[in-house]
């Protein structure tokens, strides 16, 4: 498993839309403030091969038993112990709160079949449909969902996408959230008015955004509204 102390670690991560995901977790959780692991708690990844077991090791918590009732996954009275669990598309997103002051472990479970099936089966009985598609997330404390003009559908990225961003200190879902609300960055006039007519035929829409050092972002978002993809030029 990968535990997650430090917004800096992420390039541990190498599932983009999970990337995306943690970087905004980290971002909202101690805004304005340095992220402080012993303040606002640590996320565990979890990987191919990880048990439940191990996963109670790292985090003092369980997934498939209740320390509260002494009950198990299974039994009829079972209930688990985290806060909230949430279906994020790609992903499930546990909760687990430890102390008044919200220090909290938060784990992340990817729907692979190669994780333990324990965990995958839990999770899927418990969990709560999440922001699957973040458009939730890419809401601003002052913004309302309805500034979005479309569905991105679901949101990955290029590991060289990931990189700038990261190398500029640019929240992906700060770029996600001009490219929904129409904000069509520096692209083109040609391609800026080929975007307004899309909202309308549900065409392609593409964005360009150029970060600080120069290095350029392209958000593409496929005609069918499936999918959304933060990329370098370069690698269109």
């Amino acid at each position: 498993m990968i535990v997650l102390r430090d917004p800096q670690q992420l390039n541990q991560v190498t599932q983009s839309d999970i990337k995306i995901f943690l970087q905004q977790r980290f971002h909202d959780i101690c805004e304005p403030e340095p992220y402080d692991p012993d303040e606002h708690g640590f996320f565990i990844l979890v990987q191919p091969g990880d048990t439940a077991e191990q996963v109670e090791l790292e985090t003092g918590y369980s997934l498939i038993k209740s320390m509260f009732n002494n009950t198990v996954y299974g039994d009829s009275d079972f209930s688990p112990d985290f806060e909230y669990m949430e279906d994020h598309g790609g992903f499930y997103e546990a909760v687990f709160i430890f102390t008044d002051s919200g220090f909290a472990g938060v784990l992340i479970v990817p729907k692979d079949k190669a994780i333990d099936s324990k965990i995958l089966e839990i999770c899927t009985e418990f969990a709560t449909t999440g922001a699957t598609n973040m458009t939730e997330n890419t809401t601003t404390k002052n913004q309302a969902n309805t500034n979005h003009l479309f569905n991105p559908g679901q949101v990955v990225s290029t590991p060289g996408a990931l990189e700038a961003m990261s190398d500029n200190n640019c929240l992906s879902l700060d770029l996600l959230t001009k490219h929904l609300a129409g904000d069509w960055g520096n692209v083109p006039k040609e391609d800026a008015e080929a975007n307004q007519q899309a909202l309308k035929t549900g065409a392609r829409i593409i964005s360009s955004y150029t970060l600080e050092n120069g290095a350029r972002i392209w958000i593409i978002t496929e005609a069918d509204r499936s999918s959304t993809t933060f990329l370098l030029p370069e690698e269109y």
